[in-house]
């Protein structure tokens, strides 16, 4: 539970630090930087989620988590008792209502931000900072794996020493994807992505759908439709990785074509490869002549980066410690 006076303590902190300022990564480092001197027991304070709300003046959010061993977070609503009440989020419980030393009079909430909060996790990210938010991947190249604080640390280490983003995560619920990024506090962009099928509901929290090749043609025109109305940007991946014998370059063609006369584009192909290099090779030139990608999940290290040399989506179906992300990009030399 969060005590109130170390809660009042992090909000003094914060109006000293913060008010006024324009809210940037390195005002956020040195708030991160002095919060450790109040040496807090019931919670620590996850600065990089930091953010000021957008309309309201005096009035902050940042997550913490709550008690530190057990790895549970919520969203505190940090506010001068003269900014407005918002109703954005309606399940706050109310930590105190106390006096800083300089007499301001301020009002703590605080509101659940668990990943199963999909409602709060989702009208932080929409409502409060963007920046959190899944975007397209383009033509970028990425290392996908499954969302999780740790790779968002992986992806923070690779951004650091090669000035590359590769951050991609796929999950089940967007929430997910959008609270790793929130309690990571990494603004500087990334893919969700998620399996879907014909005729399933669209989440409109990713930004990259991947759809099983083997229901054909018109199911997948008409899945990208349905993702078309919910979402005006997305990546849309054909995967043939449940085809009966291995992705050939007349069947990828074949697809390809399909969907460039309907004018819906296709980012990224996931073949399903047989043996050797040549035959991978192949397959991405067919993939690059429309503009596509290849998606690949299993093949060795030698043979992507010959086949698809600095331009390549690699997933990762197993869970991979940060170093173990960061040693996978510099063998895919990206």
């Amino acid at each position: 539970m969060v005590r109130a006076s170390e809660a009042g303590a992090v909000a003094e902190l914060l109006l000293q630090q913060v008010e006024g300022r324009v809210l940037t990564g390195d005002v956020r480092s040195r708030f991160a930087a002095r919060v450790k001197s109040l040496h807090l027991s019931s919670f620590t304070v996850l600065a990089g989620s930091l953010q000021k709300d957008p309309i309201h003046p005096s009035v902050y959010y940042v997550a913490v988590g709550t008690p530190p061993e057990a790895g549970s977070t919520m969203l505190l609503r940090i506010a001068l008792a003269s900014s407005p009440s918002s109703g954005l989020f309606p399940n706050a419980l109310l930590i105190g209502r106390m006096r800083t030393t300089s007499g301001d009079e301020i009002v703590i909430n605080a509101i659940p931000f668990a990943p199963s909060d999909c409602v709060n996790v989702r009208t932080f990210v929409d409502r409060m900072d963007t920046a959190f938010a899944p975007r397209p991947q383009g033509t970028a190249s990425a290392i996908e794996v499954n969302a999780s604080l740790g790779a968002f640390e992986a992806f923070r280490t690779i951004l650091k020493s090669t000035g590359t983003n590769l951050a991609s995560v796929c999950s089940a619920e967007s929430e997910t994807a959008m609270w790793c990024a929130v309690i990571s506090g990494w603004r500087e962009g990334y893919t969700a992505s998620v399996d879907a099928m014909p005729g399933d509901a669209i989440d409109s929290g990713h930004s990259k759908y991947n759809i099983d090749a083997t229901r054909g043609t018109e199911a997948l025109a008409a899945a990208y439709d349905a993702i078309q109305s919910q979402r005006r940007r997305f990546d849309f991946e054909i995967s043939f990785a449940n085809s009966p014998t291995p992705t050939t370059t007349g069947e990828l063609s074949l697809f390809l074509a399909f969907f460039k006369t309907r004018g819906q584009p296709v980012q990224f192909i996931a073949p399903k490869l047989g043996a050797g290099s040549e035959g991978l090779t192949q397959l991405a030139d067919v993939a690059q002549s429309f503009n596509s990608m290849l998606s690949i999940r299993a093949e060795t290290i030698e043979q992507i980066v010959k086949a698809h040399p600095g331009r390549v989506n690699y997933k990762i179906s197993a869970n991979l410690e940060p170093a173990g992300i960061v040693r996978l990009a510099e063998q895919l030399n990206l």
